[in-house]
């Protein structure tokens, strides 16, 4: 609990400081299209706002949070997705936030809901139990940003669709039909801008490097490969051009011209990606994955170790050798 605030369920009276609060909450943020108050009150008209709460402090609304079923592909009933959650600027960093979460997830609970999930920060949500879940995925979202937490234990395999809701950008009475094509971003969209509302946690994500782990692992593996004479299975690793040596003869003397020895150790990723640059990418439609890397390693030499992204969808070493920095 924080002193002098009450959290309540939203009544008729709350609806225009709601909105008030939800337009000052993201006003400011970049990745945000200013269409959240119109989202909120789409839902509540359409009855899908399953979960509206309000923190108050001396009679005044300051912030809010709502809740609305979710449909997963397998037929799960009982989901909620959360957001959008809003904070007035100048009672942020006070916990208000979280604690609308912890109040909403309990009510949830008290609701028999089976579970809820979100776009998110992964610095953020951890905290509350949330968890990237496998098996589960929003279309479009990077599965990094989306989380889950099941309330029985059993999180649903399968895909997860927001209320049409979310696909408002106006007034009620002014929208036209939802149009085709990218329409599944736009509650995608709205839900990564509402998750990062809390700009002061988001903020730091948002500059921190990406981790490209699927890449790094096979980069890793290669080099190990190679300093272990295995080249059937480095040379697996590979695509096969001339800058790697179409045949595993050719493979083989490449590698020996090259210095893997002493063991290099990683050293950096090029270019380098932000968590911020990703969520740009898949905001503006473009694909959130580089489709080339260069992971370089020190040791006997500066070694770097260049990948490209197949049409299957994995990494595979097109280029290697050393230079010198």
């Amino acid at each position: 609990m924080i002193p002098g605030v009450v959290i309540r369920a939203e009544t008729p009276k709350d609806h225009r400081a709601i909105t008030e609060v939800t337009v000052a909450a993201f006003k400011t943020l970049e990745v945000s299209r200013h269409t959240e108050q119109f989202i909120i009150d789409a839902l509540r008209a359409d009855k899908a706002l399953a979960l509206s709460l309000v923190a108050e402090t001396g009679g005044r609304v300051i912030g809010h949070i709502a809740f609305s079923p979710v449909t997963l592909s397998g037929g799960t009933p009982s989901w909620y997705g959360l957001g959008p959650v809003s904070v007035l600027p100048e009672h942020q960093r006070r916990g208000i936030g979280a604690a609308l979460i912890h109040e909403g997830l309990a009510r949830l609970k008290a609701m028999k809901a089976r579970g809820c999930c979100l776009v998110g920060h992964p610095g953020y949500y951890a905290k509350f139990g949330f968890k990237n879940p496998t098996g589960l995925s929003l279309p479009g979202v990077p599965p990094e940003v989306f989380f889950a937490l099941s309330f029985d234990g059993r999180v649903p395999q399968g895909t997860v669709a927001f209320h049409k809701g979310f696909t408002a950008e106006g007034p009620r009475e002014s929208r036209s039909p939802a149009k085709s094509g990218n329409s599944w971003r736009k509650p995608a969209l709205f839900l990564a801008a509402a998750a990062l509302a809390l700009a002061m946690v988001a903020r730091g994500w948002l500059a921190l490097p990406h981790r490209q782990g699927p890449a790094r692992r096979v980069s890793d593996a290669f080099v190990q490969l190679c300093q272990d004479r295995d080249y059937k299975n480095a040379h697996a690793l590979t695509v096969k051009t001339g800058y790697v040596g179409g045949s595993l003869e050719d493979f083989v003397l490449k590698v020996q011209k090259e210095n893997f020895d002493p063991s290099p150790i990683f050293q950096s990723t090029h270019p380098p990606q932000t968590n911020g640059n990703r969520l740009r990418r898949w905001l503006t439609g473009q694909d959130v994955n580089m489709a080339r890397l260069t992971i370089e390693y020190t040791g006997g030499c500066l070694l770097g170790i260049h990948l490209l992204r197949t049409e299957e969808d994995r990494w595979a070493v097109y280029k290697f050798g050393c230079h010198a920095g």
